[in-house]
């Protein structure tokens, strides 16, 4: 697990995450296990090379998932921001021809507006 957490920054490996994921793929025959010094060591299978030669990017996405987590969890407003204009704009354009579902992005966003707008009257009324 400690050479998982190197290789992949910003991904906090833990037994309860990553041991699931292994048994899972060994039981369908992409790894395999084996014992060293006390140790479990998991290697691709020949199957399992095959399945990630299959689909490259997947290490990526991987990666990128984890950056996502942690970019939600962290950083500043602006990296906030930028997240929730990048969904709006994406479901904006889901929305197109999408009568339920463009109704239900506006009362979204409009709620949202009026949850910032009170934060910003508060903030004005308190003198700051």
């Amino acid at each position: 697990m400690k050479d998982l957490g190197t290789r992949v920054p910003h991904y906090r490996a833990s037994a309860g995450s990553v041991y699931p994921v292994l048994k899972e793929l060994e039981s369908e025959g992409l790894v395999e296990c084996e014992l060293h010094d006390g140790r479990k060591t998991y290697t691709l299978t020949r199957r399992g090379r095959r399945e990630a030669a299959k689909h490259p990017d997947i290490f990526e996405r991987f990666q990128d998932s984890q950056q996502h987590k942690t970019a939600v969890n962290s950083g500043d407003v602006t990296t906030s921001l930028h997240r929730v204009l990048k969904a709006a704009y994406g479901a904006a354009e889901y929305t197109v021809g999408r009568s339920r579902e463009e109704a239900s992005l506006r009362a979204i966003l409009n709620r949202t507006a009026g949850q910032l707008e009170r934060l910003i009257r508060k903030n004005t009324q308190e003198g700051g």
